[in-house]
């Protein structure tokens, strides 16, 4: 197989691990609550303006603490394997050069930016996909 082919493969099975693991070890619920409760928050501070400020802010801050650190769990457990599998491509690949060029944009791609490019495009496309579902089944 060729390298692009195989970097590819690799990126997407990657970036599905990646959003699958995201989506069973954060409490989506939660963070939609929060982002949700924080936007509510935005608006109460725009309309009044006074003694509630500093409470409000506060509110927010510890908000948006609980909303990454939820956020950090899956990061937890996929770096150090990632880390692992790009520099095992770039013992295999690194010496590659270009490994694909887009046509459109007539643009080459190294090795990495092929990896970086389709495993964002995976990730982007499953997590659509999941927001879909997930509204759906709160339609439901």
């Amino acid at each position: 197989m060729d390298p692009a082919t195989t970097i590819a493969l690799i990126a997407a099975c990657v970036g599905a691990a990646t959003t699958g693991l995201n989506k069973l070890l954060v409490d989506q619920d939660r963070v939609e609550e929060i982002r949700k409760r924080l936007k509510e928050i935005q608006k109460e501070m725009k309309e009044e303006k006074g003694k509630e400020q500093p409470k409000k802010q506060k509110e927010m801050m510890q908000l948006s603490k609980e909303m990454m650190l939820n956020n950090f769990k899956p990061m937890i457990f996929t770096l150090i394997p990632i880390l692992i599998l790009i520099f095992f491509l770039k013992g295999m690949y690194g010496e590659a050069g270009v490994v694909v060029t887009l046509p459109i944009l007539n643009i080459g791609l190294t090795w990495l930016w092929w990896y970086i490019l389709i495993s964002i495009i995976v990730s982007m496309t499953l997590e659509g996909i999941y927001k879909a579902w997930r509204k759906r089944n709160k339609e439901d």
